[in-house]
């Protein structure tokens, strides 16, 4: 076999005009060290399927839920099915930026990818554990709760028992909704799906493109896999393996007490889906409301010229997310946005939440509630080392869903006609890792992230997070201490004592008004992706 790389047949010239994209694929270099082997390079490269750590460029994207009916049918059927691999990606990203230098649209670009539920494996003979504990023993329908999803879900994951996936990718939605229709009738007599169990994406159009239903770029971080993507400065960095089974960074792999996966597993990838809905009139409304408070969350700056009204709200709105509609993050431009700072690749990631002669974590520019900060947080020594931080990070795509909505939408929070959200995927090795670790310890988790060696609480991250719990009220006979550590033994309502431990704090005024949040879920599903060649196997060719 050759040692050449995979990837020798193009060069920068060829992705000059798709650079500033967060995932640029990894072009043989001698400015990069490369920790895999030429032989895993090729493998990743040729038989990983196109989505999972480069993501399909698109403009319109479909996802076809199904269940099988036909199992030996629905292996005949997939021998008329080549999923894309990333190489395939690669190309498709060549052909771009070609058209880019004509001054041209680049169309025709049809990319698809398939994915299964563990019940759509089993259904296929694959019944092996993939030693995923989440994955292996239930769909996401029972983790609804833990989740934090308030509902209702919708189908076609309300009435759960769903075999996999298809995606449709496509530079216009009547090329994508074709290439649906296509894949229907190839697996017409194998597969039962519906309308409803289609889901389509659209990238929001002109100065939105590229832009989810709140006006925030998205897709602005996203972790480079060390030999495969060239990292921006600043760009987080993760082993391969965080994201691809069967490479260094894969913690089954690395654990050598654990029980390994089964050969086929290696480069696939797990797969979330979720339809998250947003509330786009309550949101903007929520941030006009709050944009003349502009003072009380400067930390006491002088900011000149003042805020207007305007731009307060703006900059609240920002301090949710983390970054400025425009992709600026606050923790460099921390007032007013940035679009010359945004527009930049190589700085738009270089920076950390750090502040000069300030030797501890702070949110002097930018809250630890923010959602960035929250799913994806830098620099948290001495209390997470950067390998764990990097053990977390998922590719995480997605797509808009639903009509625009007019911004300025009258006196009415709800416009009571119109769903839009986003469609939002993740990939990782580990599910427990990637997507349920920044979801339900971090997101949803009032006292993270851990800034000081005592529990400090911070609240929910208010983009995804949810109203947490209400305390539970009761009274003490003897002495508690307001501050410092303390050990408090109750009785709950079935008579029986309970210790609470921790460190106590005077309760806060609580606020007139609940925290809002303004993200629904309306539920999703774990999947996992195959290999290019798994599906080949799985077809018999």
């Amino acid at each position: 076999m050759s040692d050449t790389h995979v990837l020798s047949r193009f060069t920068r010239h060829h992705l000059r005009h798709v650079l500033h994209r967060s995932l640029v694929p990894q072009l043989p270099s001698a400015d990069f060290d490369i920790p895999l082997s030429n032989h895993q390079v090729r493998s990743i490269w040729n038989n990983v399927q196109g989505d999972v750590f480069v993501l399909f460029p698109k403009v319109a994207e479909n996802f076809i839920f199904f269940t099988i009916s036909n199992a030996a049918q629905f292996k005949q059927d997939l021998k008329g099915f080549t999923p894309s691999s990333s190489v395939n990606t690669v190309e498709k990203l060549v052909t771009i930026s070609s058209a880019k230098e004509q001054g041209v649209w680049a169309t025709g670009l049809i990319q698809s990818q398939i994915a299964f539920s563990r019940a759509g494996l089993n259904i296929l003979g694959l019944t092996e554990n993939i030693e995923d504990p989440r994955f292996d023993t239930r769909p996401m329908l029972s983790d609804m709760k833990f989740l934090g999803d308030s509902g209702p879900w919708y189908t076609p994951f309300v009435e759960g028992g769903l075999h996999g996936v298809f995606t449709i990718a496509a530079s216009s939605p009547d090329e994508c909704d074709k290439a649906t229709a296509d894949l229907k009738a190839k697996f017409a007599t194998s597969i039962v799906t519906t309308d409803k169990m289609t889901l389509k994406g659209r990238i929001r159009p002109d100065a939105n493109k590229g832009h989810e239903h709140f006006g925030f770029k998205d897709g602005v971080s996203q972790p480079a896999l060390r030999g495969l993507v060239e990292p921006h400065p600043g760009q987080i960095q993760a082993d391969a393996g965080v994201v691809i089974m069967g490479y260094p960074g894969d913690p089954v792999l690395d654990d050598p007490t654990a029980q390994q996966r089964p050969a086929w597993t290696r480069d696939g990838s797990l797969l979330v889906f979720r339809e998250l809905e947003q509330d786009v009139v309550e949101f903007d409304a929520y941030l006009k409301e709050q944009g003349p408070h502009w003072r009380e969350f400067v930390h006491g700056a002088d900011v000149q010229p003042p805020l207007t009204n305007a731009e307060g709200a703006d900059l609240f709105g920002a301090q949710m997310v983390g970054r400025w509609k425009s992709g600026a993050p606050i923790a460099k431009a921390h007032f007013r946005d940035d679009q010359q700072l945004a527009d930049n690749p190589d700085q738009v990631n270089n920076f950390d939440y750090s502040v000069p002669n300030v030797p501890m974590p702070t949110d002097r520019f930018c809250p630890f509630t923010a959602h960035t900060r929250k799913t994806m947080p830098r620099n948290l020594n001495p209390f997470m080392i950067p390998k764990f931080l990097e053990s977390v990070a998922v590719v995480r795509g997605g797509i808009p869903y639903g009509p625009e909505q007019e911004r300025d939408a009258g006196a009415s929070l709800k416009d009571g006609i119109h769903e839009r959200g986003l469609l939002f995927i993740s990939y990782q090795s580990s599910l427990d890792n990637g997507f349920v670790q920044q979801s339900v310890p971090f997101a949803n988790n009032d006292y993270f992230p851990v800034t000081s060696f005592s529990p400090t609480k911070h609240g929910q991250d208010p983009i995804i997070g949810a109203p947490a719990p209400p305390p539970v009220q009761a009274q003490a006979s003897g002495n508690v201490p307001s501050t410092g550590e303390v050990t408090v033994r109750i009785k709950n309502q079935a008579g029986e004592s309970v210790d609470v431990a921790g460190f106590a704090s005077r309760a806060p005024v609580e606020p007139t008004t609940a925290q809002p949040f303004f993200v629904t879920s309306r539920g999703g599903e774990y999947f996992f992706v195959p290999s290019v060649s798994l599906v080949k196997q799985i077809s018999g060719l």
